[in-house]
């Protein structure tokens, strides 16, 4: 190891097409195309920096970080003396955020190695990235190799997290169709989903093209709004034309769905097209609309007709609202973090924000939808 002479260097440009073929070959998503699309619509104060690492001058991996500074307004607590103390805090005492991985995507890791790379290098290259880009706290999202999740446990700077989980539902290759669905549901679930859609006769629901998206952004922001305003911890909130180039650079990747109320637009759902795969990204909606027409529920149902139309193998549907998302028949799918500080103060107060916040630690109802639920759970 101490033959090798590792240097992390950043650029303020995107990596070149070619590299980020290679590097990121294994993305369940066109990395290339969603960094540039999301580099045209960064979202305000937000940095994004592009980092290649070379080892004796040869190129062996390469990570991208969204930098920003976590404040008051991320946070919402219910209690009014509390909400006070932690926005206080957060003003107060800047904490700044190092994102490594994709903050609004689950499919894009933000880190990729030459293939073949030992374990044992590429944690030092992690530590070294760490010490050289690392904010007040720094996250690297999805670690799926174990060997590196474990080499970090005992640092004491480190918080190696297996509690982040999304929803996910297996798609069985027999649906062909909603009925298929709704009949292998018992029969307290298919009747309220069939009373649920009953909500949205009258809605007419169409993919919008990209002048779509662009005519309608302004709409389609406000309604993604509404869904962030209800969040009672954010991490991150993208600007309005960042639907308009997902849509731009990812074309018919990236589907955007508007419901619609004669010409009003009501709501709109967002995902990215994989191999196999649905990823179901921002939704937007009233909710005073909402009381009426089930617009939540009805989006979720909306889903897996979708996945079954596509003949997805496996329907994402993203981290919030979990309870809502087990009625509907998702489970969840948990991932490996890791979370470093730069002092043992930031620790702290990730330790007490964590500890309020994390739904990890409450038990959600038993939900049991389907009659042979053992064929359906998400690995």
């Amino acid at each position: 190891m101490e033959n090798k002479q590792i240097i992390w260097k950043s650029s303020n440009e995107i990596f070149a097409a070619s590299l980020v073929k290679i590097f990121f070959a294994s993305s369940q998503i066109d990395a290339n195309a969603y960094l540039n699309s999301f580099a045209a619509a960064l979202p305000s104060k937000m940095k994004v920096s592009y980092l290649r690492c070379y080892v004796n001058d040869e190129i062996v991996a390469l990570a991208f970080l969204q930098k920003f500074r976590f404040a008051a307004a991320s946070i919402t607590d219910t209690n009014p003396l509390r909400n006070i103390l932690i926005k206080s805090l957060l003003f107060l005492v800047p904490c700044r955020l190092s994102f490594c991985g994709s903050l609004f995507c689950i499919a894009l890791p933000g880190m990729a190695f030459k293939q073949g790379m030992d374990n044992a290098i590429k944690s030092v290259i992690i530590d070294l990235f760490i010490k050289q880009e690392g904010s007040s706290i720094t996250v690297m999202k999805d670690i799926q190799n174990e060997y590196i999740f474990n080499s970090f446990r005992n640092d004491a700077k480190c918080f190696p997290s297996m509690l982040d989980s999304t929803m996910e539902m297996n798609i069985p290759s027999h649906w062909k169709s909603m009925d298929d669905y709704l009949n292998a549901l018992h029969h307290k679930y298919r009747q309220r989903a069939k009373k649920v859609m009953e909500h949205f006769e009258g809605i007419r629901v169409q993919d919008l093209c990209f002048t779509d998206v662009e005519k309608n952004k302004d709409i389609i922001y406000r309604l993604y709004l509404n869904v962030v305003a209800k969040q009672s911890f954010r991490i991150g909130k993208v600007d309005a034309n960042y639907f308009v180039e997902l849509k731009r650079g990812l074309k018919e990747k990236f589907i955007v769905t508007g419901y619609f109320l004669g010409d009003k637009l009501i709501a709109f759902r967002s995902a990215f097209i994989m191999d196999n795969r649905i990823e179901i990204h921002f939704i937007g909606f009233d909710y005073n609309d909402n009381k009426t027409y089930q617009i939540y529920f009805n989006i979720l149902y909306d889903n897996i007709a979708f996945a079954i139309t596509k003949k997805a193998k496996v329907l994402e549907l993203g981290r919030t609202a979990q309870d809502a998302k087990r009625i509907v028949g998702a489970l969840p799918k948990y991932f490996s973090d890791l979370i470093f500080f730069k002092s043992s103060f930031f620790k702290k107060v990730f330790d007490f924000i964590y500890a309020r916040y994390n739904n990890n630690g409450n038990v959600l109802p038993e939900r049991n939808p389907f009659k042979e639920v053992h064929r359906l759970i998400s690995r």
